[in-house]
């Protein structure tokens, strides 16, 4: 996720989006990035503190950890096509 997040700050700089758009997909990229953080240190403490208990019971919060991140890395790819396609175009247009 680090890496996919640095090269879309890098394709924003090199494709010159303006600076409230730059603001935005740094934002997000972060917010992507700190939630897989949190994620995962949410699912090494229940795997820590469950024992093995009923997988069941632990499994459903794991799940909905994970669906929040796929909800957010869903968000980050349609705020990036909204922003990114309008650049691209007139940098394919302008190149050809």
């Amino acid at each position: 996720m680090l890496i996919i997040g640095l090269a879309v700050i890098l394709l924003a700089y090199l494709l010159n989006i303006k600076k409230h758009e730059l603001i935005i997909v740094v934002f997000i990229c972060f917010f992507v990035i700190i939630l897989e953080m949190i994620n995962t240190s949410i699912e090494r403490t229940i795997d820590a503190i469950s024992n093995g208990e009923t997988k069941r019971k632990y499994g459903v919060a794991k799940d909905i950890l994970a669906g929040a991140v796929l909800m957010a890395t869903i968000l980050s790819v349609i705020a990036g096509l909204l922003i990114f396609i309008p650049y691209i175009i007139d940098f394919l247009q302008f190149s050809f």
